[in-house]
């Protein structure tokens, strides 16, 4: 019997390879938990942000509709002051021509050239009337937009 316990004798080698199999076991299971604590902890966060990009996109959201209605306010003025821009920009223009003719009639004194001198006075004073039409229109329209602003005003502190 002696013999044949000595035949079934565990050697030192398989003991060690046990061992080393264990260990390595013991070390995929603690990887694997660990991923796994990764992977848990990585899909929270995920969901954090998506849950911080929907709030974002919610604020976004109603930041652009709060900027709506001013927005149009401010279109709406800018359209009400176009005609008045347009007529400061004639009156402009008749007033460069003005000076163009007064420069021109003051070289035809000079020159002694009567004609062209009393025909370049006839010509500013025909711009000077042009010009003060012009100023009683805008006269006019920047009243009419005092009125309209001063209504818009009153409107919108009714409704505060």
């Amino acid at each position: 019997m002696n013999e044949q316990a000595a035949h079934h004798s565990v050697r030192w080698h398989h003991v060690a390879i046990l061992a080393v199999a264990v260990l390595v076991c013991a070390a995929g299971v603690g990887f694997a938990s660990t991923q796994s604590s990764d992977r848990a902890d990585a899909t929270t966060e995920r969901d954090r942000a998506r849950v911080a990009v929907a709030a974002q996109l919610h604020r976004t959201a109603a930041s652009a509709t709060e900027l709506d209605e001013p927005r149009a306010d401010t279109k709406t003025a800018l359209e009400a002051v176009a005609p008045v821009t347009a007529s400061i920009h004639d009156v402009i223009g008749l007033i460069s021509s003005h000076i163009d003719t007064l420069s021109g009639a003051h070289h035809a004194a000079i020159d002694g050239n009567v004609d062209e001198y009393n025909a370049l006075v006839t010509r500013g004073n025909e711009l000077l009337t042009q010009i003060e039409a012009k100023a009683d229109v805008i006269e006019r329209q920047t009243e009419d937009l005092r009125r309209e602003t001063d209504a818009q005003l009153a409107v919108a502190t009714s409704r505060r």
